[in-house]
């Protein structure tokens, strides 16, 4: 019988031109339905071209068009039933997104496993281990969604199936993509699956791998903490471009490797720092989140919104855990305090609120003033607590029997507060462009800090309090000598100003949320470079 995938062309002068069957594994929950269909139209349009068809043929196996709605067994034992199992054939593709799955046990071994999905991929992944065969490709959906439509269990499987790939002994060796949008996929994949069919058709067999890491990051580990020695050598290292409008506020947690970015397109987004990669995205939000604050053990987020509630997620769910309601719209700021004790929030009609974190109570409310309250801060050691308004009132309040220690007037309108660490110090930016620096205890201007020609828009400080960073609406990020009141370093951000300003734990990278929706990561340049 004729072997149907020979071509009929060949002559005597020219061998046969043998059509080899390439087959694709498609794996996934069921909560990817449109990227599966995106596989189906990627692999119909590699067979049309010239380059592919000439030599190979792709055949896609896909539960849905291979199996049919056959009862009696479990889901997992039907699939097996009607397609090849993921160790007979040649590409593997894996899709995940907010679901694993449902648990299944291979009744050859015994074994549980969380799904069909995870089952399917560890047979892929050991039969690559000892055949080299099949190439794996395995994409993560970051896309946005509500919160309410994410099961916590099964996004906390699919988290700890990724976490198998990092750490000294990983259970997986190998790489996989992140995407956020349809159309991304779809030419992640073209791309991927046409480099390891191309491999295929010129050495006559497929690569093990294609997948490279989504980041943009240096690959070097930067380690180096910034102090006034080395502020000069500080660059723009890389850039994240995950937001549509302005961002509005940007955090690190303390003890875990997580970056959170909120913006006026109605998202918050969590960065998995470890992986560099959108861990999580909370989109389609019902307001802007103007505000958040990371708890001291980074188990919760704290957020403020211009409906008037403060919004407390649970940061390993990602799930709300509470909302507190404080009566008035247009929440401005929130902070924690430093040892987690009291969680304080402030409104543009000038009321502050605190809420003690172990009974969620309201234990104070802590200022009325007659204009908008803009920022507010804890110092480092939780004694003390400020809030400036935008009329250039300044309350610092002492949180052990909540009296007033200043209650100061200032002649223009203050836009961030911040407490220098060591010293009874607080830096305060104006609308003008100038920077304060006041002791509290003594109500004394202790120096004036000119560099800034616009607004001042953030602060952060490092923890020995001898190097303040400022942002500007003039563009421009300026690295401050406290102790010895000047400017040590400026960048300019190329026309976009600088919003938002976070300091990594270890103070080696210094955040900055941008109007454009960009955030710029600085770290300091090694010597070496």
């Amino acid at each position: 019988m004729r072997d149907p995938h020979i071509s009929q062309q060949a002559t005597r002068d020219q061998p046969y031109n043998v059509i080899r069957v390439l087959k694709i594994f498609l794996s996934s929950p069921s909560d990817v339905a449109t990227e599966r269909q995106l596989v189906k139209k990627v692999v119909d349009h590699l067979n049309t071209i010239a380059f592919i068809n000439e030599h190979v043929l792709l055949k896609l196996s896909a539960y849905e068009q291979d199996v049919p709605p056959a009862t009696g067994k479990e889901p997992q034992k039907i699939v097996d039933q009607y397609m090849p199992t993921p160790d007979q054939v040649h590409i593997f593709i894996c899709l995940l997104w907010n679901r694993m799955g449902t648990s299944f046990q291979d009744g050859k071994t015994g074994k549980r496993y969380l799904s069909g999905t995870e089952y399917e991929f560890t047979c892929a992944y050991q039969a690559h281990l000892a055949t080299k065969k099949p190439a794996i490709l395995l994409y993560r959906c970051v896309r946005s969604t509500d919160s309410r439509n994410v099961e916590p269990t099964q996004f906390a499987y699919v988290r700890s199936f990724f976490d198998r790939f990092s750490g000294n002994s990983p259970d997986f060796k190998g790489l996989y993509k992140v995407y956020s949008a349809f159309d991304e996929f779809e030419r992640l994949l073209f791309q991927d699956l046409a480099a390891i069919v191309g491999e295929f058709v010129e050495n006559g067999k497929p690569l093990a791998s294609v997948q490279t890491p989504l980041s943009t990051a240096h690959d070097e580990e930067l380690t180096e903490s910034f102090d006034r020695s080395n502020v000069k050598r500080m660059e723009l290292r890389f850039i994240l471009q995950h937001h549509q409008k302005a961002i509005t506020d940007l955090c690190f947690a303390v003890d875990i490797p997580r970056f959170i970015s909120t913006s006026r397109d109605r998202s918050l987004v969590f960065y998995d720092m470890e992986h560099r990669h959108i861990d999580f995205t909370l989109g389609n939000l019902q307001d802007d989140i103007q505000a958040v604050a990371y708890h001291p053990t980074s188990s919760l987020l704290a957020g403020v919104n211009q409906r008037g509630e403060v919004i407390i997620w649970n940061t390993g769910t990602y799930q709300r855990e509470r909302t507190l309601i404080t009566g008035e719209r247009y929440l401005t700021d929130v902070a924690f305090s430093t040892d987690g004790m009291f969680l304080c929030a402030i409104s543009r009609k000038g009321t502050g609120w605190c809420w003690q974190t172990d009974t969620w109570n309201m234990t104070q409310v802590i200022c009325q003033f007659s204009d908008a309250a803009r920022s507010i801060a804890f110092s480092p050691d939780s004694i003390y607590l400020a809030i400036a308004c935008i009329n250039g009132a300044l309350v610092v309040w002492n949180c052990q029997n909540w009296t007033q220690v200043t209650n100061q007037r200032f002649s223009g309108e203050v836009t961030v507060v911040r407490f220098i660490p060591g010293q009874p110090i607080l830096a305060l930016g104006f609308e003008h462009g100038e920077i304060q620096l006041w002791d509290y205890k003594r109500s004394l201007l202790v120096a004036s800090l000119i560099q800034h020609r616009e607004r001042i828009t953030d602060f952060a400080v490092i923890h020995d309090g001898q190097l303040l960073f400022s942002s500007g609406n003039d563009q421009r990020l300026v690295a401050w000598d406290v102790e010895n009141r000047n400017s040590l370093f400026e960048i300019h951000t190329e026309n976009d100003a600088p919003i938002a300003l976070a300091l990594h734990p270890k103070e080696t990278i210094l955040a900055a949320g941008t109007g454009s929706g960009r955030i710029l990561w600085y770290m300091v340049r090694h010597q070496h470079f």
